[in-house]
């Protein structure tokens, strides 16, 4: 811990990056061409949920989680009350306390990347090392539960991306082919800040968990065996974090961010070359296998 605390106190240093180029479904962000009573009703249901989730919250949980900076929101506005995340943003629950730390430091001085969620930098540099330690403490106690229904599918409903990058069922119902990608949707508008049960459903191209088992598995001599690094089980190994379970459509966006050089840091070096010759199929069926796995 020592270590760790030397290290903080050498990078902690504000830094600012940005990239694009991922496919639209894998960074969903609210769209200009959705009407704005729609997009009222997504905002709507998420903060209803919250204002029944955030007062429960205890006092004992540190105040960075529950009050955030001013500007810059509160960890549990997107990695939610529960730490299990979502699509748009990381699982934080049962994290290795010195790979949270990491990230913290790679998103202050700059080297993780940010395709997606500029803002973490920002709201990095404004945590102290006591702080970051006591979130990377408070979240590791968490416990990791199921998140997530993986259904092998053609069609997925009719969705558009809302407010806070939430996507969400379209009010006029219907299906639409769903093709080469994941599409991934909270089962009501509370469940994601409700522990004990799955709040997501994630559709993904039929085929893609028994092709994503062989790729994680064998490699195919495209890529390695994921369970090298995250354990046998994918549910971790160390301060390597367990992937098992978690959301398809975030892990397929590490994936790309990874194979495109959008994300870095000495963390994420095993995992460029990991990814360096995946195709977007490939990702897609990697990370429909891993989300249909048990997290614990």
């Amino acid at each position: 811990m020592k270590k760790i605390t030397w290290i903080l106190g050498l990078i902690f240093l504000p830094a600012f990056a940005n990239a694009q180029g991922l496919p639209d479904w894998v960074v969903p962000a609210a769209q200009d061409d959705v009407p704005e009573e729609m997009l009222n009703a997504v905002r709507d249901g998420d903060q209803a949920a919250r204002d029944v989730a955030y007062p429960a919250i205890p006092l004992s949980v540190p105040a960075v989680v529950r009050e955030g900076f001013e500007g810059n929101g509160v960890c549990m506005g997107c990695h939610t009350t529960t730490g299990r995340g979502a699509p748009q943003s990381a699982p934080l629950a049962g994290l290795p306390p010195a790979y949270f730390i990491q990230q913290i430091v790679n998103f202050r001085t700059g080297a993780r990347g940010q395709a997606y969620r500029p803002n973490m930098a920002n709201f990095a540099s404004n945590m102290t090392i006591e702080q970051t330690m006591e979130v990377a403490n408070y979240y590791a106690s968490l416990p990791v539960e199921p998140l997530v229904d993986v259904v092998e599918s053609e069609t997925a409903p009719r969705v558009f991306f809302g407010p806070r990058d939430i996507t969400a069922v379209h009010p006029d119902g219907g299906e639409e082919p769903l093709g080469e990608r994941i599409v991934e949707i909270a089962k009501t508008p509370s469940a994601p800040y409700t522990n004990g049960e799955k709040a997501f459903t994630a559709y993904v191209p039929v085929g893609s968990i028994a092709q994503g088992r062989e790729l994680a598995e064998r490699g195919l001599g495209k890529t390695a065996a994921c369970g090298l690094c995250h354990g046998a089980d994918l549910q971790g190994n160390g301060d390597i974090p367990g992937i098992a379970g978690r959301s398809p459509l975030h892990n397929a966006r590490q994936l790309m961010e990874y194979r495109d050089g959008l994300r870095g840091g000495a963390s994420a070096q095993p995992m460029i070359g990991v990814a360096a010759n995946l195709s977007d199929a490939d990702i897609i069926a990697i990370s429909a296998y891993v989300a249909s796995l048990p997290p614990i």
